[in-house]
């Protein structure tokens, strides 16, 4: 009997097993996204807080949600007196984002960071004399 072709077959077979987990060692090595963003999705109801040169102000009862645009990118759209503020969360970990060219308020271009703590978002941005904050709960 011929045993070539069963050795052949389990060459293949373990080749390809070999090839697979290659692949996704490479992956993970390279930084490919993962999916990250289920901790930020929902909505949050908390209050905006502006600091600038011209002075301050609050909006209380504001209310964020969050959705997911990709594995690691997540939509965030924050109600305000003055519109829908729409800001883009590039999600670094499970509980941690950065936000960059953000327009608020006619005024920009905002840039900072964000965590999940909980049920907690927590949004801080700046640019060069304003400062922006969102604090909300699930």
């Amino acid at each position: 009997m011929n045993k070539l072709p069963i050795l052949l077959l389990l060459m293949t077979t373990l080749f390809l097993a070999c090839s697979d987990d290659m692949d996704m060692q490479e992956e993970e090595e390279m930084g490919m996204s993962v999916d990250i963003t289920t901790a930020i999705i929902g909505s949050y109801l908390g209050d905006i807080s502006v600091v600038g040169d011209g002075g301050s102000f609050t909006e209380s009862d504001r209310t964020a949600t969050a959705t997911t645009a990709s594995d690691s990118i997540a939509n965030i759209r924050i109600t305000s007196l003055s519109g829908t503020i729409s800001l883009v969360a590039s999600m670094t970990s499970e509980t941690a984002f950065g936000i960059e060219d953000a327009t608020l308020y006619d005024e920009g271009p905002f840039a900072g960071t964000g965590n999940i703590d909980g049920d907690t978002i927590t949004i801080n941005l700046t640019s060069e004399d304003i400062m922006f904050s969102f604090v909300g709960t699930k």
